[in-house]
């Protein structure tokens, strides 16, 4: 291949790239010059119990677990048309169950109390296309922390690790849709702990929420 060619080669890719540069460049302004909406939320619903660990008192076997729980806390999040970021701050309330042999002694019931900080981004694949923005449906992903507290001294401040990932919809209210409600799915999966809690825990939430953007 001669170098004519190849400088022709050249000048006809340069300018086939100039309007595909030029429309990347235009779509991140559109994006960056969106205005981002700052919103607040109260949720509260059910959280999945899970077995925490397999111990053994000294003689038995036993399984220490948490029922199906309820999450209470609050979400705040800035977004665009499509994308946003998420942090939330809740509690989960449930009670502590003891499986072991049933002549075994073991503990008597009690609280189990989890702590969730999480960080998501959240993806809305219909943009503002849904009654002029009113409905929006969205996918959710990110890491999260949990401090798993109980009265059981085996289970006492342990902090585990993970990530959830879900999906769910809001409603924009009144005029000027600055009310707004929801309802959220999500798995979560817990996979690494600082103690001696299970290598792997996993929950499922389902929650409903009201609040405000401004």
């Amino acid at each position: 291949m001669n170098k004519a060619t190849v400088t022709l080669g050249v000048m006809l890719c340069l300018a086939g790239a100039g309007p595909i540069w030029g429309q990347v460049f235009n779509d991140l302004e559109d994006v960056k010059d969106r205005e981002i909406e700052w919103q607040a939320f109260f949720v509260s619903g059910l959280f999945s119990g899970e077995t925490l660990l397999r111990t053994n008192d000294g003689f038995n076997d036993i399984e220490v677990k948490t029922d199906d729980g309820w999450l209470i806390g609050v979400r705040a999040s800035g977004e665009n048309e499509y994308l946003g970021a998420e942090v939330t701050l809740a509690g989960v309330f449930a009670d502590l169950d003891f499986e072991a042999d049933p002549f075994a002694t073991v503990p008597s019931g009690s609280d189990a109390r989890t702590f969730l900080l999480s960080f998501n981004g959240l993806f809305y694949p219909t943009g503002n296309e849904l009654l002029e923005g009113r409905i929006r449906p969205y996918l959710t992903v990110g890491p999260e922390m949990a401090v798993i507290d109980t009265d059981y001294s085996k289970v006492s401040g342990e902090t585990v690790f993970g990530a959830n990932v879900g999906l769910g919809i809001k409603f924009l209210l009144g005029d000027s849709g600055n009310v707004i409600l929801r309802a959220d799915w999500r798995w979560h999966n817990f996979f690494y702990s600082t103690g001696g809690l299970k290598s792997r825990m996993y929950h499922q939430e389902l929650t409903a929420g009201i609040g405000i953007r401004f």
